[in-house]
């Protein structure tokens, strides 16, 4: 090549460079005036365009251009063409109501916002910080993090959690929990194992169940149960607890006078009384005490379950020394099934 072809040569590389180095960075652009449109898909000539906060009625200004120095009317007037400049405050979201030239109402659409955010864009690939973490990748349901996520999430998660979760879980949770751990207290217990309705826990758990628990409960209980126990059998090794029962059908009666000894040394006499609700068997239980004003020295000596509807109580008088007519005023009992 001849000192001429290098000259060339040398000029179309020049012309490149040049060129290269004018080109800028761009983007698609955005629409530069908006239309709107009516029910029928027409443009909608002559409508009014009302602004408001999302979620409310309360006006909320749009502005002319981009120095967002200029606010539009409330309502913006649109043009024969339903065409209309509407810049929206970066930050704020909108609800946008559309009457046409009738003042009719069209639609509203509610939850607008300016998708650019202050001339930034956004990239499925590479969402904003979700608590102090940046997800890796946002595929439909599924969000994976770099790091284990850090914040709170407030409102409903339908869907699986994998992985670690520490700290408080607030409000209902519904379906199961396999595999893994549970790291947290629940009462002063780190429990070993959350399965379908299972709780094993490493030590005895120490705290309140407040509600209802459906289900078995093994091992022991220390404390009080308050409440109804349905179906409660085999309850041993129960601090505080005398005899563990279900307590159903539960019912109080005060009833009359008791029957009056003889003032014979040990004299008894039986007194029969009916349970206001009857059961349908013996296999209830019951106690009772002499309350009111007491004739003598009576004491309870013996206690009757004569028929599912009435029960018989003995008292008797005392010892040979002391003895005396005796009787007492009433007899309160408690019955449960």
């Amino acid at each position: 090549m001849d000192s001429n072809g290098h000259s060339d040569m040398k000029k179309v590389l020049l012309l490149l460079l040049f060129t290269v180095s004018l080109c800028a960075s761009v983007h698609l652009s955005p629409i530069p005036r908006i239309q709107f449109l009516d029910q029928s898909g027409k443009p909608l000539a002559g409508g009014y365009l009302y602004t408001y906060s999302a979620g409310t009625t309360a006006p909320l200004a749009t502005y002319t251009d981009s120095s967002g120095v200029s606010a539009n009317t409330n309502p913006v007037i649109l043009d024969a063409g339903g065409f209309a400049n509407v810049w929206l405050t970066d930050g704020s979201s909108y609800k946008l109501c559309l009457q046409n030239y009738l003042h009719v109402q069209q639609y509203c659409i509610d939850g607008i916002s300016n998708p650019t955010s202050s001339g930034s864009t956004f990239n499925p690939a590479s969402p904003s910080t979700i608590g102090n973490v940046l997800p890796n990748t946002i595929d439909g349901t599924i969000i994976t993090a770099h790091t284990g996520f850090i914040g709170n999430v407030t409102g409903n998660v339908t869907g699986n959690i994998g992985g670690n979760v520490t700290g408080n879980v607030t409000g209902n949770l519904t379906g199961n929990v396999t595999g893994g751990t549970v790291d947290g207290v629940i009462g002063s217990v780190t429990p070993a194992a959350i399965t379908g309705t299972t709780i094993t826990a490493n030590t005895g758990f120490v705290g309140n169940l407040t509600g209802n628990v459906t289900g078995n409960l093994t091992g022991n209980v220390t404390g009080n149960l308050t409440g109804t126990a349905s179906n409660a059998t085999n309850a041993t090794n129960a601090t505080n607890a005398t005899t563990a029962v279900a307590l159903t059908n539960f019912q109080a009666a005060s009833f009359g006078a008791t029957c009056s000894t003889t003032n014979s040394a040990y004299n008894t006499c039986t007194s029969t009384y009916t349970i206001p609700t009857p059961y349908a068997n013996t296999s209830y239980y019951v106690t009772c005490s002499l309350v009111g004003s007491i004739t003598g020295f009576p004491y309870l000596v013996g206690l009757t379950k004569t028929s599912g509807s009435s029960v018989t109580i003995t008292i008797s008088n005392g010892s040979s020394s002391g003895a005396v007519i005796s009787s007492a005023a009433g007899v309160d009992c408690f019955f449960f099934h």
